[in-house]
């Protein structure tokens, strides 16, 4: 409660103090200024109680609540990753307030136990509208350049608050305001308003998203503790420079990424759609003409370079970093909610094959979901297992799995093919 809305009622309170002994016991006056007394008490103690416990219980929160323990329950999709390890901070709605103190009502969600609801001293900082990050952890020396400009470091949560989380066990948490008001996030929202979006769907495909920078991601690049291995050559290049030079630096190449991009979403319409009409053989086709593309498009950027840190790259090396860095953490949300039966194929088309400036976030998801259409599953968690621990992009890039598994599956098929016509035609096998 504010200072105004403490002073108003002290002179009552001051009054009955003062008159409520020279007053006859049976008087009138007496017995208001007892009411008054009563009246005055009550609102102090209810300035005073905490509204906490009554946060994260309505259906929005629930439903919420709910659909994070969806995503948690699903196996990893990538090498060991296990978002089930990883709590949640939730910030309840302003109209519930805690002490004064204390005023923020938050919990800690962690999959498969009870919410544990707390009260802190001050809403962290958010990364973006949608969510926010935090990690108390220090940054160790082997840190890469430019650590300090990474926002989960430059906008640190206020020390009471990691305090708070610390005491709990927990250095690193993705925050997210629970329910997600999409009213109050401006154009986006009405954005997401329009297209029927579930606000509880978006935050745990974030979830996942999200946690997995922080966890897997951000300690290699701070030099912390980690639970997963992450490729160190992973250091990301200048945004904006990719998006600008690389992929529409003249309107030829604006042209061939977007030829390329519709290749590999054939690729995927035929080896990851619906089960009912996959080909298995026309997605390999349309992953090695996708290759092609590719390498056709990269002719045309032999001489740009992009910025990373003090030096520059290729946009070759520019593009399969973001593919790795941003277009694999992409399919891993989505790989997640589409197995904890949240999304299906063909919601997850629709951004894939659409247009988006930054198109890395196209072309890493779709090369794994055809990886994980043409190879199954398990192949495709072993490629994952193979890419973390990587040493270098010529390796471990996602297009370079890509590249190297779709040419073994199409020798291997030609391999078979050979033999089935030499079986149907044995003249020809011995003339």
């Amino acid at each position: 409660m504010d200072h105004a809305a403490r002073s108003s009622s002290a002179p009552l309170e001051s009054l009955t103090v003062v008159r409520i002994s020279t007053v006859h016991p049976n008087s009138a006056m007496n017995r208001a200024l007892l009411l008054c007394a009563a009246i005055a008490t009550a609102l102090s103690s209810a300035r005073a109680q905490s509204t906490c416990a009554d946060a994260f219980r309505d259906s929005l929160s629930a439903n919420t609540l709910r659909v994070f323990e969806r995503v948690a329950s699903v196996a990893p999709v990538w090498d060991d990753y296990t978002f089930s390890r990883h709590p949640l901070l939730l910030l309840a709605d302003s109209a519930y307030r805690g002490h004064a103190e204390t005023p923020v009502c938050a919990a800690v969600w962690r999959a498969g136990r009870p919410l544990e609801r707390i009260e802190l001293s001050a809403r962290p900082p958010f990364s973006t509208p949608l969510y926010g990050m935090i990690d108390s952890d220090s940054i160790g020396p082997r840190a890469i350049d430019g650590a300090a400009d990474i926002a989960v470091v430059a906008r640190k949560a206020p020390s009471a608050v990691a305090a708070a989380l610390r005491s709990r066990g927990i250095a690193r948490v993705v925050v997210f305001n629970v329910p997600m008001n999409l009213a109050a996030l401006g154009r986006l929202g009405e954005m997401l308003i329009a297209a029927k979006a579930d606000p509880a769907r978006i935050q745990a495909d974030l979830a996942v998203h999200e946690s997995f920078h922080l966890h897997s991601q951000f300690p290699t690049w701070l030099d912390q503790t980690r639970t997963y291995a992450w490729p160190a050559w992973d250091l990301q290049p200048d945004r904006t420079e990719l998006r600008q030079r690389c992929y529409a630096g003249s309107p030829e190449l604006s042209e061939a990424l977007k030829a390329e991009i519709q290749t590999l979403v054939a690729a995927y319409d035929a080896a990851s759609g619906d089960s009912s009409k996959r080909d298995a053989a026309a997605g390999l086709r349309h992953a090695q003409q996708f290759i092609e593309s590719r390498a056709a498009r990269r002719k045309l950027q032999d001489t740009m370079t992009v910025a990373q840190g003090r030096r520059r790259i290729s946009c070759a090396q520019a593009e399969d970093l973001m593919e790795l860095e941003e277009g694999a953490t992409q399919w891993i949300g989505h790989a997640t909610s589409l197995a904890a039966g949240l999304t299906n194929s063909a919601t997850l088309r629709g951004p894939y094959a659409g247009t988006q400036a930054e198109a890395f976030y196209q072309t890493g998801p779709l090369q794994l979901w055809v990886l994980d259409g043409l190879l199954g599953r398990d192949a495709l968690r072993r490629i994952t297992t193979a890419i973390a621990p990587s040493t270098a992009p010529e390796t471990g890039s996602v297009h370079a799995q890509f590249t190297n598994h779709v040419r073994r599956l199409a020798q291997r098929r030609g391999r078979s093919d050979a033999a089935a016509t030499r079986r149907s035609d044995p003249w020809r096998e011995h003339h």
